[in-house]
């Protein structure tokens, strides 16, 4: 069986660690026990190791051997995400997380349903960090996808890196056809919301040189649409 994953912003090393109040009470939830095995990560490192002793309020855990090894996609994937209805952005960042994506851009448009003000901003960043880490400890992922603040187009159009790909229905390459044509490497994926991007941002986005890139014959929804072309980026560019 394989060991249950936890998130820890903590310094991990051979020996005893201690681990934070919310992870220790996520771990009494799961009803786990002493002498059960688990494996704690972060950004810098992996370990299995040993429950020592355990309640709600302190767990600590006998790190023994490190884990080897990396899940990363072996190029940058952002994706611009116009800011959708909570439960379907609450998707999106977590299929998003499964999926290798390194960032996540939120972006409000035009014809965006959801608009977040400073506080409501901040409390939604957080939730997504909840979402983003959750995802991360079922996936197998150590490092945790960068989630930015909400901004807009414009500013938007300054975090992107790498080919600029708006996914659009018309006027397109098709996406098979561009992978053919470019090695792998850092990719922008911009997705628009419920309505479309306006005209006015499709010339923004454009004249910041993205190319309109199209998938099928089908429209797909603004929560889909990120997580599938994820999913054919890896089936077109990672040789397993």
């Amino acid at each position: 069986m394989t060991a249950q994953r936890f998130y820890v912003a903590i310094k991990l090393a051979q020996g005893c660690v201690t681990v934070p109040p919310a992870v220790a009470h996520h771990m009494a939830v799961l009803r786990l026990r002493v002498g059960d095995t688990v494996q704690l990560f972060n950004e810098h490192a992996a370990w299995c190791g040993v429950i020592e002793s355990l309640d709600k309020q302190a767990v600590t855990v006998s790190l023994q051997e490190p884990v080897e090894g990396d899940c990363e996609l072996p190029f940058q994937v952002t994706v611009v995400q116009s800011l959708i209805e909570p439960s379907k952005m609450d998707w999106v960042v977590e299929k998003a997380v499964e999926l290798g994506i390194g960032k996540l851009i939120p972006v409000s448009a035009s014809r965006s349903v959801t608009r977040l003000d400073n506080d409501r901003a901040a409390k939604r960043m957080a939730h997504w960090q909840g979402i983003a880490i959750a995802a991360s400890e079922q996936c197998g992922r150590n490092r945790l996808m960068q989630i930015a603040s909400p901004v807009n187009l414009a500013h938007a159009i300054k975090q992107a890196s790498g080919k600029l790909l708006l996914l659009h229905p018309v006027g397109g390459v098709p996406l098979q056809q561009w992978c053919k044509d470019h090695r792998p490497q850092a990719v922008t994926l911009w997705i628009g919301p419920e309505g479309g991007w306006s005209q006015e941002e499709l010339k923004q986005i454009e004249t910041a040189g993205a190319q309109r890139v199209t998938f099928g014959p089908r429209v797909l929804r603004t929560e889909s649409a990120a997580a599938a072309i994820a999913a054919a980026l890896q089936a077109l560019w990672v040789k397993n």
